[in-house]
């Protein structure tokens, strides 16, 4: 059976926002957790060590290409953030863990969200936008709760500057994952660069998801 994880998507407008300019990797959890990234264009891999991690730089071979942070640990779903480009990401991160889902539906449903939602960066990568959203839509229909489908979305409708849309598709991924604080920076910066209060951000979310 194929792994089950829990994904977040992180992606940084250096252009739009200027919101990511260090190299700091800070990484915290709960439970302790073992780290490792992996280069996704070569597969190659790295162990970063126990969490609370606290990294100002990672090898050259894992700069300018897409890669995946795991946080494993005995008896827990694997969390992975998946990040395009991690030269010049300044990360705070603090995730919580979840314990294996014993629903074997549940399991198969997540996985294929999961095979969804890598189409759909893989399809953000081609720049064929509109297809990327169809594969997180059906992404929904297996799971509506992962909150790195909402954040892709917020970084298509980010491209392609309709920040309205992104907004609303933040507060659609904090929702399911409030605690993620880049995803939390994001929002902020959009509603500060839109003028807008949080409270009225998240009226209109709900109001778009009615």
């Amino acid at each position: 059976m194929k792994k089950l994880i829990y994904l977040t998507f992180i992606f940084c407008f250096n252009i739009i926002l200027n919101s990511c300019s260090s190299t700091t990797i800070k990484i915290d959890s709960t439970p302790a957790a073992k780290a490792k990234i992996t280069n996704l264009n070569n597969q190659k891999s790295m162990d970063l060590g126990q969490t609370p991690l606290n990294l100002s730089t990672v090898s050259e071979d894992y700069l300018n290409a897409p890669v995946v942070i795991e946080l494993t640990t005995p008896g827990y779903l694997t969390d992975s953030i998946l990040i395009p480009n991690i030269n010049g990401v300044d990360l705070d991160l603090k995730r919580s863990l979840s314990k294996h889902e014993k629903n074997i539906e549940n399991i198969a449903n997540n996985n294929k969200s999961v095979d969804l939602i890598f189409e759909a960066v893989n399809l953000i990568h081609l720049k064929n936008y509109e297809s990327a959203i169809a594969k997180l839509t059906e992404a929904k229909k297996m799971n509506e709760s992962i909150s790195a489908i909402y954040e892709l979305e917020a970084n298509i409708h980010m491209i392609k500057k309709d920040f309205n849309k992104a907004l609303s598709s933040y507060n659609e991924a904090l929702k399911f994952n409030p605690e993620q604080i880049n995803l939390l920076q994001m929002k902020n910066k959009l509603e500060k660069s839109l003028n807008i209060s949080s409270s009225n951000s998240e009226k209109g979310a709900s109001n778009e998801t009615k």
